[in-house]
């Protein structure tokens, strides 16, 4: 539409646009910024108010509407794709592919510029496998209750209906037309976003290692969630102009990370996932374990649910200075009083559950003392620790908020780390020669606090390295053991090394002094403990308790947040922080894989192959520099690394399916690997090479083809797996390439394959044939008949009548696809040849059923083949004829938008010049017209409805032929095919846009009235076919009639009816619902209650309220 029109909610405004109604909403969220900030927030400085003359006065902010690009595509990507990836796998191959197939074509469709088809395929795609997942019935297993069945279905079906409200904001023109869906679009990703994925990859998490420890992991997943969706994030869609009266207070609020006014989420939903992130885990855990907490017989139990209470407030606490506490409203001072308190208290129970639970529980064998001595010397040396950090940190908090608090002095810190090193060293049984050395560092270290010079820290850093290298090697160098081809000595040494460089890497990086040293301790320090703990969790799987998993993603998590603030704070280089980063991204994957440490460094490779396209090679104005043969060289390195990684891939098949993969599968996995990786390449740094991103797409679709198709290989490829990474062969290749196995071929999968392919690469534009019509011709006759040969080879059985069968199938597959290729891409000739084609389509289907109806065999086993190949004629049938009338529909509505942008510029014509001059400049004749598209003549819709109509009637046949025939409801399923019929003279005359329901609701209703008549006078048992009965029967078959009728009339008419003739009949629909003994009947009764409902709302505006509401 014209953005400068200005008709509907919206309105342009200079150069941004600016929706009514989209303002009203906007300017509530942002009269008061409190409302998602409140004063509290700590995002929000003000400055002390003995430093400020007087109150500043606060800035007059106005929301503004503006479409664009959806900015957070990342990190709702990063969680939603896994959850649907879990969900469509529990629904097995069906589900799967009917999730790929229905990317492709709507990838197909927005290539080909369909902008609400596109959309449409996207929910229909969603609704399709959240459909399969019901009829497979795989939440529903044997053993599960069933009310976790339904609450996992209710869980797919939020989860897809969330991702279908992602994919709508990717629409510019959904953004244009629909602002007020936009906004609540948005809202509803984030809002639900986090409670969504927390449950289904918890639910992933039990299913791979059991319900014992899954409360841990759902804190980690919780608190991951809530960082990336809870705290402040600025709108895509609102823009802000502020007045602000102050200089103080401009600076103030430029200082502010997300605007309060463009936040996405308000206060309910940041306190519902607050709730639930402080509630969530602690409750899994004690419905897993409450029978050992409330009886107090398991204290590890009972101390780790008093963690997973504490551990989330001091999160909250911890990133309270980026607005997680901003919906408590509270005034600066009083938010950082509150904030370090509930720290310091959640900090004082983390450490006593982690000195219980974590060090009393696996390192009790290097603490000699007896009780209670241990517990006092542990807890001396804990809270000695950490009781300087918290006061180090209430000074900063506080300081940072302008109320600052008296520093405790030198000396306190010196008695509390003076104090923990000497029990500490008591603890373990140091002896008196190494005991002044945890004080001496200890001493050190408080030096080193308040003078930042590099001499105290080094004094630190050898005395505690004596003492932690006597500790390693009194109590462990000593054992003979051996970890793989490692022996214990061996990880002594490497334990001593990583502990050196861990000690080493803070002080270099705090005191400023060689900083590329500084970064390269960094990545020793992250290699080194990925190296240590492959090892020592490798052996855990054979000792239990030896190195638990969540220490994996413990260290995991603190590396990577480490790494982000010393990124933030400058003190390492970009390319150091994306190096570390990988490192701990990918160690936790040794955790869920069988090939442990080898499939972290494959994973490993592969990310550092796959994301520099994303944060690397750009110009200060952000565009890329990258340069095309240092391009070639990172397409063959990522190539490298998804070789290298092939067993992490065969690792993760087998845990996603449960099943070994077959050679097709896992070579599919493989091909669409490759195209995602390069993906970021060609969309970011070759966005002018248009078949960069079209060989990516023609990648993705081929693996996903080599998984749907499952054709056989060859055995040459065998030599790249391993004995524990062996796929499934379908078929040797002497049985599926020589004609050995002349049940199934190769050929036919392999041809449908490289058909579909060309058609792709032709759809979108990789092979320019559209050019030619001659090689449009080959190449979608090529198409079909593959499609027909496949058809045939797989599906078709072996009649008398088999190769007269094949090929009337091959010819209607070949038709069909030449009209669809010609009628999307027609030429100048093919509105001579084309309706020919079509009537050869139509003559194949009688030609078929006439084959199988003259057999002559009437043995039982051969009827029963007949009719399985009349089953595979209608499929196709119903298959081809909607595809065809859909792409007339395309046509259709792409020659009527055509000739109203051609009327338009006709309007703009005659407002620039005189009659005469624009007679002179329009045509004669108008090619988009109703009259242009008559002179090409009425066939175009009028096939069209052909195919339609037959697929329609193909369907519901099917549905007899597959189903029950009693109950012929495939109706109400196969009634949106009649959507694409079109206005024609012919048959449907007086037949427009505005009665494009009416077909639905007419044939609905014919199709379950004669399916009653069917099981009323036909199918029901002799027994029971008394008069009375049938009268009965038939009563109640006639008592809803007057509703469907007035409903059809309404649709065709638009017209108003009389309310009062509406509430005497909708009654009448009781009776029939009460008395039928038929469920057609009970279906026509509850439909037609459903209809008079939707008459008595829309009753006042008969003519627009029926369009909106339908």
């Amino acid at each position: 539409m014209d953005p400068q029109e200005g008709a509907g909610p919206y309105q342009y405004q200079g150069s941004d646009f600016r929706p009514q109604q989209a303002n009203a909403e906007v300017s509530k969220r942002t009269a008061t910024p409190q409302q998602h900030y409140g004063q509290g927030s700590s995002a929000t400085p003000q400055p002390h108010r003995s430093h400020s003359p007087g109150p500043a006065t606060a800035p007059q902010r106005a929301g503004r509407y503006k479409p664009s690009e959806f900015k957070h595509n990342l990190r709702v990507a990063c969680a939603l794709a896994p959850c649907l990836l879990v969900l469509a796998g529990a629904g097995g191959e069906g589900v799967l592919g009917v999730l790929v197939v229905g990317l492709m074509v709507s990838y197909l469709l927005d290539v080909l510029r369909v902008r609400e088809g596109t959309l449409f395929m996207i929910w229909g795609t969603l609704l399709a496998v959240n459909f399969g997942l019901v009829v497979s019935g795989a939440f529903f297993q044997s053993g599960r209750p069933w009310y976790i069945g339904v609450g996992l279905l209710l869980l797919s079906g939020q989860a897809y209906f969330v991702a279908g409200a992602w994919a709508t904001l990717q629409f510019k023109w959904v953004q244009l037309q629909y602002p007020g869906v936009t906004l609540a679009f948005e809202k509803l990703v984030f809002a639900a976003t986090p409670l969504v994925c927390t449950c289904v990859l918890t639910w992933t998490i039990v299913g791979l290692f059991g319900i014992g420890n899954a409360s841990y992991y759902m804190f980690v997943i919780a608190a991951a969630l809530h960082f990336s969706f809870t705290l402040p994030n600025a709108s895509s869609f609102i823009e802000i102009q502020a007045t602000v009266a102050g200089a103080a207070s401009a600076s103030a609020h430029a200082a502010l990370s997300a605007d309060e006014a463009t936040v996405i989420l308000g206060t309910p939903e940041v306190l519902l996932h607050t709730t639930a992130l402080l509630f969530l885990p602690a409750g899994l855990h004690f419905v897993v374990h409450w029978n050992q907490i409330i009886f107090l017989s398991n204290w590890d139990e009972i101390w780790g649910f008093l963690l997973l209470l504490s551990f989330p407030s001091l999160y909250l606490c911890l990133t309270s200075f980026r607005g997680s506490l901003s919906f408590l409203k509270l005034p600066p001072s009083a938010l950082a009083i509150f904030r370090t308190y509930v720290a310091t208290a959640s900090l004082m129970l983390v450490l006593a559950c982690v000195e219980v639970r974590v060090i009393f529980h696996s390192f009790t064998q290097y603490i000699p003392l007896l009780a209670p001595w241990n517990y006092i010397l542990v807890t001396i040396a804990l809270y000695g620790i950490f009781l300087p950090l918290t006061v180090h940190y209430m000074n900063r908090s506080t300081d940072d908020e302008g109320y600052a608090i008296d520093p405790l002095g030198e000396m306190f810190a010196s008695l509390c780390l003076l104090g923990s090193a000497g029990a500490g060293s008591l603890a373990i049984g140091a002896p008196l020669y190494i005991a002044p050395l945890p004080l001496c560092a200890a001493a050190a270290l408080v030096q080193y606090y308040y003078s930042y010079m590099l001499r105290d820290y080094l004094i630190f850093f050898v005395m505690q390295a004596l003492a932690s290298g006597w500790f390693i090697f009194y109590h462990l160098y000593f054992l003979d053991i051996h970890f793989g081809d490692l022996s214990l000595k061996d990880i002594c040494h490497l334990l001593y090394v990583t502990l050196l460089v861990t000690m080493a890497a803070p002080g270099f990086i705090m005191s400023g002094e060689w900083p590329s040293f500084s970064s390269s301790l960094v990545i020793m320090q992250a290699i080194l403990v990925r190296v240590v703990e492959e090892h020592l969790y490798a052996a855990a799987t054979h000792e239990e308790g030896l190195y638990p998993p969540y220490l994996v993603v413990f260290t995991s998590l603190l590396g990577s947040l480490m790494a982000h603030r010393l990124m933030k704070d400058e003190s390492i280089t970009f390319f150091t922080y994306f190096l570390v980063q990988c490192i701990w991204g990918s160690k936790p994957a040794m955790l869920f894989l069988p090939s442990g440490s080898q499939a972290s460094w494959q994973l490993f490779l592969l990310t550092v192959s796959i994301t520099p396209p994303l944060f690397f090679f750009r110009d200060e104005q952000g565009r890329s520099d990258l340069d095309w043969s240092f391009g070639q060289c990172l397409v063959a390195f990522i190539l490298f690394a998804v070789f290298r990684a092939r067993n992490l891939l065969f690792d993760g098949y087998v845990m996603a399916t449960g099943s070994l993969p077959s050679d097709s599968h896992i070579l599919g996995v493989l091909v669409t690997t490759i195209g995602v990786a390069l993906m970021p390449l060609a969309t970011y740094h070759f966005p002018s090479v248009q078949y960069a991103k079209q060989r990516c797409v023609l990648l993705i679709a081929a693996g996903a083809l080599l998984v749907l198709l499952k054709p056989p290989l060859p055995q040459w490829w065998d030599w790249i797996w391993d004995d524990e990474h062996t796929p499934i062969s379908e078929y040797s290749d002497a049985l599926g390439y020589r004609g050995e196995y002349a049940a199934k071929s190769a050929w036919s999968a392999w041809m449908l394959m490289g058909a579909t392919l060309v058609g792709l690469a032709a759809t979108t534009s990789a092979i320019p044939v559209y050019k030619y019509p001659g090689l449009r011709m080959i190449f979608s006759g090529t198409l079909g008949f593959s499609v027909g040969a496949y058809i045939c080879q797989e599906f078709l059985p072996f009649t008398k009548v088999s190769t007269l069968l094949n090929l009337l199938v091959g010819t209607a597959t070949t038709c069909a696809s030449v009209f669809v290729t010609f009628i999307l891409r027609p030429s100048a000739s093919s509105s001579t040849w084309l309706p020919l084609v079509f009537v050869l389509y139509l003559a194949a289907l009688p030609a078929g059923f006439f084959l199988l109806s003259t057999s002559g065999d009437h043995a039982r086993g051969f009827q029963r083949r007949l009719k399985e190949a009349g089953t595979v004629l209608l499929a196709v049938y119903t298959c081809a004829g909607t595809l065809m009338a859909f792409c007339v529909k395309i046509r259709i509505t792409s020659m009527l938008r055509l000739s109203k942008e051609h009327r338009s510029s006709e309007r703009s014509l005659a407002a620039r010049y005189r009659p005469r001059q624009l007679q002179a400049l329009t045509p004669t004749s108008h090619p988009f017209s109703v009259k242009g598209l008559s002179m090409e003549g009425q066939w175009i819709p009028w096939s069209g409805n052909i195919a339609g109509l037959a697929a329609f009637v193909c369907a519901n046949v099917l549905q007899a032929r597959i189903g029950d025939s009693e109950y012929h409801f495939g109706a109400i399923m196969t009634s949106p095919i009649l959507l694409l019929l079109n206005h024609e003279a012919v048959m449907l005359k007086g037949f427009g846009q505005a009665h494009r329901y009416f077909p639905i609701a007419l044939s609905i209703c014919v199709i379950l009235v004669l399916s009653a008549m069917h099981s009323l006078l036909f199918n029901e048992q002799h027994a029971r076919m008394t008069v009375g009965y049938v009268l009965k029967n038939l009563l109640s078959l006639f008592l809803p009639l007057p509703n469907h009728v007035m409903f059809i009339y309404l649709l065709w008419h638009t017209s108003r009816q009389s309310m009062l003739l509406l509430a005497c009949v909708t009654p009448l629909n009781m009776p029939a619902l009460l008395l039928t003994d038929l469920p057609q009947v009970r279906v026509l009764a509850g439909t037609a209650i459903a209809i008079a409902l939707v008459q008595f709302i829309v009753s006042r505006n008969i003519r627009v309220s029926v369009e909106k509401f339908l």
